[in-house]
């Protein structure tokens, strides 16, 4: 997938959200800047692009997850919560680990930084489970925001 394919389908879930009454706000370049500094990492671009559309909040989306701005920054960020997550379950950390989406404290997902790629692989660690590898950030992103909207078709859960 290019980035402007992605893009037009981060704006079209945008705009769904935001026709639900979901408050739906990115990080600015400067908080994104803020991250890269924080973790002294380069972000890979296709997650740069994401923050900017999703990365403060947006409605349910990550209900009972931490995934937004807030908590990727600062001594208690979840890369933080993640990594003692895995040394708690006697998994060695992969270096350079960056988390994404930390689920309640027991599973997440993250993507590493080193060697650098726009659109990263995806890992996945539940407790009791071995870390697995998912797919490219933008192909997991996107299939989450298809599962979403089909929860929603269902009746489980609301936009906002």
């Amino acid at each position: 997938m290019d980035e402007q394919d992605f893009i037009q389908e981060l704006e079209q879930y945008s705009a769904l959200l935001t026709q639900h009454n979901a408050e739906v706000v990115g990080c600015t370049k400067e908080q994104i800047r803020e991250l890269e500094a924080f973790h002294k990492i380069q972000l890979p671009t296709f997650y740069k692009i994401y923050l900017r559309y999703f990365g403060v909040t947006a409605g349910t989306l990550f209900l009972g997850s931490d995934a937004y701005y807030d908590c990727l920054i600062g001594s208690d960020n979840i890369t933080q919560g993640f990594i003692e997550l895995l040394h708690e379950n006697n998994i060695t950390p992969p270096d350079h680990l960056f988390a994404i989406l930390l689920h309640q404290g027991y599973a997440g997902e993250f993507f590493i930084t080193k060697p650098y790629m726009d659109d990263p692989i995806i890992y996945n660690y539940c407790e009791g489970r071995n870390i697995q590898e998912d797919s490219l950030f933008s192909k997991n992103i996107l299939r989450f925001f298809q599962e979403h909207i089909d929860y929603w078709k269902k009746g489980i859960i609301k936009a906002s």
